[in-house]
């Protein structure tokens, strides 16, 4: 059966916890067709906003947001297929987005034999080592899609986990040396702050967050400093130690539109890694979590001191669903994929940084 087939298929019947009508299937049904790429050349998160609309327990709020962001205009037609993926050289067509549909049809086909849970681990350990692939876009749409899929399992989220891993892999981004492996001692937040700036010719401005992550991640003796950190033990509880160190960065150094957005996606890469180990490994999940750190520690390295003085006004300690509905309010897809990401961290620690946080996200992003 094919892609699309699957999207149409009645799943009423055979999943008594999501409609087939559900907003959100109507709504990747609707995006389905659409480019991981935006006319002005940043990631499509349409679909990532929606799954998380409906995780914040919002469904009503998806349709108006998916309306909105159509009309917004720069949605761009998937391209068409060019040449079919052999199984056994997919490589090859690694970092190809012209290759976008090719990648579809290769994951689509593997759908059809695997289960989706063993179709997701299977390309998350293949693509770990592109992590940052488009400013970590690749792997926080398919963490996205996977939790679509553990609250119910239907072909239009089977199609979507198939489209997010299509995106990743056709635009994916090698890192500049071997992955690294931890093998220091420091705690996550101590190795954060240990972190020396990038030199200022490698510092970032604004403009694109991936040409400021490359120019860190390639900095002399950046790689030995991120291997100072300590990755061992229960990987869930790791995860939430970088999840908070990267919160806390984003109250020190979010204080503008940009700068909110570049942590952002901070929170949101350390957020997919939890999002992600129910279908992963230890020491799987152990690889992604260095990657996620020292792509956090890349964007302190290139975007420290950005915007330091302006002033992002006073944070308001709100309640989770407060948050939810001026996130859902604003319309604007950075604002609700982080919250949502905060607020599934406060749940989890009951942190009130995470809430704070939250605030500030939703004040700068969704004016």
């Amino acid at each position: 059966m094919s892609l699309h087939d699957r999207q149409s298929v009645d799943v009423s019947d055979t999943d008594e916890t999501g409609p087939a009508d559900s907003p959100l299937e109507k709504a990747l049904v609707r995006m389905a067709g659409n480019g991981p790429i935006l006319e002005h050349g940043y990631f499509d998160h349409g679909p990532m906003a929606a799954e998380a609309l409906e995780a914040m327990n919002l469904p009503g709020r998806i349709a108006p947001f998916v309306q909105r962001h159509v009309e917004a205009g720069g949605v761009r037609a998937a391209p068409g297929p060019a040449a079919p993926i052999r199984p056994r050289s997919w490589s090859g067509a690694l970092g190809r987005p012209a290759r976008y549909a090719d990648w579809v049809a290769l994951i689509d086909a593997e759908m059809a034999n695997l289960e989706w849970r063993a179709l997701a681990r299977r390309w998350i350990v293949r693509l770990t080592p592109g992590a940052a692939t488009a400013a970590v876009h690749g792997l926080i749409r398919t963490a996205h899609a996977v939790r679509a899929l553990e609250r119910c399992d239907s072909p239009a989220r089977r199609a979507e986990l198939v489209r997010a891993l299509a995106s990743w892999a056709s635009l994916y981004t090698p890192p500049p040396w071997a992955p690294i492996t931890a093998r220091g001692r420091l705690s996550a937040q101590a190795a954060f702050d240990a972190l020396a700036p990038a030199p200022i010719d490698l510092q970032a401005r604004e403009g694109s967050i991936s040409a400021g992550l490359a120019k860190a991640l390639n900095a002399p003796g950046f790689a030995d400093q991120v291997a100072a950190v300590d990755t061992g033990g229960a990987v869930d509880a790791r995860a939430d130690d970088v999840l908070q160190v990267f919160t806390s960065a984003f109250l020190d150094h979010a204080r503008s539109p940009y700068t909110a957005i570049v942590w952002c996606h901070a929170i949101t890469g350390a957020m997919s890694l939890r999002r992600l180990l129910g279908v992963m490994s230890e020491d799987e999940a152990r690889a992604l979590l260095t990657r996620l750190f020292e792509i956090g520690c890349a964007m302190k390295a290139a975007f420290d001191g950005l915007h330091a003085t302006l002033d992002p006004g006073a944070d308001m300690l709100d309640t989770p669903g407060r948050l939810a509905q001026r996130a859902a309010d604003s319309g604007d897809d950075h604002a609700i994929k982080l919250t949502d990401a905060l607020l599934q961290a406060h749940h989890s620690s009951r942190c009130d940084d995470a809430l704070r946080a939250a605030d500030r996200g939703i004040r700068l992003l969704g004016a």
